[in-house]
This record gives structure tokens, C-alpha cells and sequence, in this order.
């Protein structure tokens, strides 16, 4: 983990792995082998000094334990080689963070994957079937999946324009989209699950559209929304969950069926005009498209404290102690622990802010005050030393100004006692005062030598 509290930069570029780096990813992979764990893939990604590793796809009690061993050979690896690997989802303000592509699918016990389209009509109504299952379970349980991938750090990758929006919709394609459609609107009843061949063998799975963050891969989906140090067990568990209730809710309504495909034909059509909503395929960067969701319907969760709350809900408790995932008590604790480490994370941010700015910071720029008040006393007519004198002036006093306000702010979060108002008012006004801090800090760097400023730059971190 690792996260800068200061700095800026205004670069974003992709090349070749270094040399140093090529034989990291190489030891490290070579490793992880050896761990049994399949990994291949290995390439440059958006930001500076930025890589993906892709694991191979697995049953999910496999994946989960190789996620850990990944995350904790990665870390260990990089310190053999002088190095540290940074798995926090937004180590550096204005470059791309760093997040987990979770693929996710539904298999037999004899292995048969059922978001395969199939071949035949019975194949292609059970695919059909599991879609809008999937579709219905998350437009229902959309903020308890979001709920999985909140934290402090992933809050400030998510709706940044390069990680999914933090709406959650489903990406299906044009194709599969048309498929439905076609079902819905079949008046004449031409179409008959289990007997018509759908016109699926044609589906485009090369369109992955980057910016969904529940894309459809041509036999599973890809959820985007976790963060690189999260774990894939949280949002995996939900997922499952969720989709369990959704096929036994269906499954409820077929039970006593006189005409199976017809009744199912029935129930896909409510389910896909019930909660159709949730499926959008366009550009989920677009600001369009926050304006489009919002008249959908669809929640928009920016604070990960707003989001736990899922995890407490009536309705998620009850379908947890129903499938005997989790009890009351269980979910509770996840929440105060969720909401404590959140807390905690914010307030700790805020007082390393305080100490670097005022100790170490402040000091360095009354140094250049000096420096230029020296040189102006030596050299006349340099009218742009006193604009910077001026401003330097300025800035100083507001980094004094601003960490008096985070100090008061801090103090005023040791006052509160309810967990839920203290992560509230942490994820509110104290997370405004830290960025209001930063924001004069930053401004700072780009007018301040380098030989005067004390903290390693982006540039120096990332060259």
C-alpha cells in the first residue's frame, strides 16, 4: 500500500517495461508458478510505472487464496529489488488508479458454463434464463455490490473518468440488448423458448466496452469496480448470493408450471422490463450518462460510509441468514469494522497531511521567501520577484489558515461518538479541508526550485 498526500502532474503516457522491472515481473511470475498459481499476461498500463499481471480464470476458492498470495508476492518481491509495489487504488492524484477485473461466471459440478449461448434452443432459453436472473439480481442489489468495492482510497478511483463510473449498470452488447428486445416484443408469439433456435451464434464478445463496470465477455462478465487491494471474496460472495436468490425466485414461479418455456417465457419478460434499467451500454465516463441514470432511477454512491450501509439493510440481512451466508450479527460487525477502518484511514491522512505541510513544507518556502526577498534587495527592477514574493506570501499564510481549519476539523471528529455521523462527517467536511490543504501545497510545488522542495516529486518517484 502507499498513497501521496501532495503532488501533482499533468503526464500520462504508456511505453516499454524497463529492464528492472521486465525481470521483477518475470521473478515474480516465475514464482508464483511455483505456488501453483496461473498467471501469464504482463504489460504496461495507462499511468507511469504503472503494470497488469493477469491470473488465469479459476473456481473462485482457488482464486480467492491465489488473489492473497499474488498481492503479498508482489509486495515481497519488489522490496528484494530496492523497490516498493503500490497497491493502493489511487497512489497519485491525476494519473490513473489501479483497480481488479473480477471475471465472473456459474458453472455445473460437471462443468458446464451456464452464460454460455449454446447451440440449441433448450441451451439458449437456459442462457437467456441466467441473464435476466444476473440482470434482475443486480438492478435489485446494485448498492450492496457497490458496497463490496468502497473504501477510502477506491472512492478516489472510481467516476474519475479512467475506472468505472460508480453507478453500477450492465453492459450486454448491441446483439444480446437485441436478442431481448425481440423476446419483448414478440406480439405474434414466433419466438418459443425451447423449441427456437435464438439468434445468439452471432454475438459480438470483442467489444468489451472499458468504461461498464459490469461488462458481458461472451461467457461471463467482467465486474471493474474492485480496487487493487481489496479482496475478490467480498464482492465474489455477493455476487453469488444475489444471483442464488434471483434463480430461486424464479424457480418459485415455474414450480407448479402446466407449460414450462411458455411460463418462462412469461417470467423473462417481467423480470427484463422490471429491471431492464440497469443495463446500459454506452460511455460510462460520459456526464450524460450520471444525468440519464439518475432519471433511470439508478443509485449514484460516491462515499464509500453512504455505501456500507447496504451491508445493514432489512433486505440484504434477510437473504443472507436465508442462504446461510452470513447472520445479523456477522453483517453488523462488517459494517462498524468497515466504517472504523474508514475512519481511521481518513483521520491518519489527515494528520501525516498536517506534519508534512507544517514541519517540513512551510519551513522550505519561508527559506525561498528569504531567498528571493535577497535577491531583490540585490537586483533592481526584477518587478516579477515581487508577484512571486507576493504570492508566496499568500500561499504560505494560507497553509497556516488550512491547517488550522483540519486541525479543528480533527478535533471535531474526536468529539462525535456515533460511528456512522463520525465516518459521515470524515468522508464530508474533513475530506474537504485535506483537498483544500493539498490544493494550496500543490500550487506551492510548481512555483518552488527543486533544490528547495523537501518531498520527492511525482517525477522524482515514478523516473
Amino acid at each position: 500500500m502507499g498513497k501521496s498526500l501532495f503532488g501533482t502532474t499533468k503526464t500520462h503516457y504508456m511505453g516499454t517495461i524497463s529492464e528492472k522491472t521486465g525481470k521483477y515481473m518475470k521473478t515474480v511470475q516465475e514464482k508464483l508458478w511455483l505456488l501453483g498459481i496461473p498467471v501469464q499476461v504482463k504489460h504496461n498500463e495507462v499511468a507511469p510505472r504503472q503494470y497488469e499481471l493477469v491470473p488465469h480464470f479459476e473456481n473462485l476458492k482457488y482464486a480467492a487464496n491465489h488473489d492473497f498470495l499474488t498481492m503479498e508476492m508482489l509486495e515481497r518481491e519488489a522490496k528484494e529489488e530496492n523497490s516498493i509495489c503500490l497497491l493502493d487504488e489511487k497512489p497519485f492524484k491525476g494519473m490513473n488508479g489501479s483497480g481488479k477485473h473480477n471475471n465472473w461466471s456459474i458453472d455445473t459440478k460437471n462443468g458446464k458454463r451456464l452464460l454460455t449461448y449454446g447451440k440449441t434452443p433448450i441451451e439458449n432459453a437456459r442462457f437467456i434464463t441466467m441473464i435476466v436472473a444476473l440482470i434482475s439480481a443486480i438492478d435489485r442489489h446494485s448498492d450492496l455490490l457497490r458496497a463490496t468495492v468502497a473504501s477510502n482510497n477506491n472512492d478516489n478511483r472510481l467516476s474519475g473518468y479512467e475506472a468505472p463510473s460508480s453507478i453500477i449498470s450492465i453492459y450486454l452488447g448491441k446483439e444480446l440488448t437485441n436478442v431481448f428486445e425481440q423476446i419483448i416484443n414478440d406480439k405474434d408469439n414466433k419466438i418459443k423458448l425451447g423449441e427456437s433456435l435464438l439468434p445468439l451464434s452471432n454475438l459480438n464478445i470483442t467489444d468489451r466496452n472499458r468504461t461498464s463496470p459490469f461488462a458481458f465477455l461472451g461467457n461471463r462478465f467482467e465486474f471493474r469496480m474492485p480496487g487493487a487491494s481489496s479482496s475478490v471474496t467480498v464482492c465474489n460472495t455477493v455476487l453469488n448470493t444475489i444471483m442464488a436468490e434471483s434463480l430461486c425466485n424464479i424457480a418459485n414461479q415455474l414450480e407448479n408450471s402446466n407449460d414450462f418455456y411458455k411460463d418462462l417465457k412469461r417470467v423473462i419478460i417481467s423480470l427484463y422490463k422490471e429491471h431492464s434499467r440497469i443495463i446500459y451500454n454506452g460511455n460510462s465516463y460520459a456526464e450524460e450518462w450520471e444525468k440519464e441514470a439518475k432519471q433511470r432511477g439508478l443509485k449514484n454512491i460516491k462515499r464509500a460510509p453512504e455505501a456500507f450501509k447496504a451491508f445493514i439493510r432489512d433486505d440484504s440481512i434477510k437473504m443472507f441468514e436465508e442462504f446461510n451466508i452470513y447472520r445479523k450479527e456477522e453483517m453488523f460487525s462488517r459494517y462498524n469494522i468497515k466504517l472504523e477502518k474508514y475512519i481511521k484511514n481518513v483521520e491518519t491522512e489527515a494528520k501525516v497531511m498536517r506534519e508534512m505541510s507544517m514541519q517540513d513544507i512551510l519551513p522550505q518556502v519561508i527559506k525561498y521567501i528569504n531567498y528571493v526577498q535577497d535577491s531583490m534587495s540585490k537586483v533592481n527592477g526584477l518587478s516579477f520577484l515581487e508577484e512571486t514574493l507576493e504570492r508566496l506570501v499568500k500561499l504560505s499564510n494560507e497553509i497556516v489558515n488550512k491547517n488550522k481549519e483540519l486541525e479543528k476539523g480533527l478535533k471535531e471528529l474526536g468529539k462525535i461518538s456515533s460511528i456512522e455521523k463520525k465516518a459521515d462527517y470524515a468522508s464530508t467536511e474533513l475530506k474537504k479541508q485535506m483537498e483544500e490543504l493539498r490544493n494550496v501545497v500543490d500550487t506551492l510545488e510548481g512555483i518552488l526550485p527543486k533544490e528547495y522542495w523537501p518531498i520527492p516529486t511525482y517525477f522524482d518517484i515514478l523516473s
